[in-house]
Formats: structure tokens, C-alpha cells, sequence
């Protein structure tokens, strides 16, 4: 048996042979080691949280809650070098943003990545 291997990793497939394999995919004799699951980061950077709130459209949002929200918080907020997945902050803003826990743990993940 040999895999034809998604180019855009997103997964594998058992094939017969390199004819078996489809566009955008590539062939492999060995199996291909199963993803590792996405291990939520306790802890990103400044950058990285911005950047992930930007990719998910999120920072303007997360900008005019944290102007109108107490001078405490905005200056916990300006001053953070970085950002704990369970600071009580970031489960206070979730719910305004319409964030879910799962959608929390997605953005740490995501920031850990940039």
C-alpha cells in the first residue's frame, strides 16, 4: 500500500500506486505520521495576539472595547507584553466579542503560529 499526500496538508489517503493519486496531491510509500493535535498555548506574545485578532477580524472590536472599558483595564491591556490564555481579561472580552472557549483556545493557536 503507498498514500497520496494532500499538497495542502490536510491529510492523506491509502492509494494503489502514483496513478491513483489526484490533482494537487503527491505520492508516498510510507505512511505519513498522523497530525499532532493542536495544542493550545498557555501564553502568546503581544504581537502574536494582535496579529491573530487581526486575522480574525476581531481587533477593531477588541480596540473600542478596551477604550471604553476602565483606565485599569486599559492600561492592563496597553501594558501587557504578552497575553495568558486564562487571564481573567481575555475570559471577560470573550463573551463581548461573541467568542466561544473553542473560538479562545482557535486564536492561541493561531497567534503561536506567527
Amino acid at each position: 500500500m503507498s498514500y497520496a499526500v494532500r499538497n495542502d496538508g490536510s491529510g492523506w489517503r491509502a492509494v494503489d500506486g502514483p496513478q491513483d493519486c489526484e490533482s494537487g496531491e503527491t505520492w508516498q510509500a510510507l505512511q505519513p505520521p498522523a497530525p499532532e493535535p493542536s495544542v493550545v498555548p498557555p501564553i502568546v506574545t503581544r504581537r502574536q495576539a494582535l496579529l491573530a485578532l487581526l486575522a480574525a477580524e476581531k481587533l477593531d472590536q477588541v480596540d473600542l472595547l478596551i477604550q471604553n472599558a476602565p483606565r485599569a483595564v486599559q492600561i492592563a491591556w496597553e501594558a501587557a507584553g504578552t497575553f495568558e490564555r486564562t487571564n481573567p481579561l481575555i475570559e471577560s472580552l470573550a463573551p463581548q466579542l461573541g467568542l466561544t472557549e473553542a473560538d479562545i483556545d482557535a486564536l492561541f493557536i493561531a497567534a503561536a503560529s506567527l
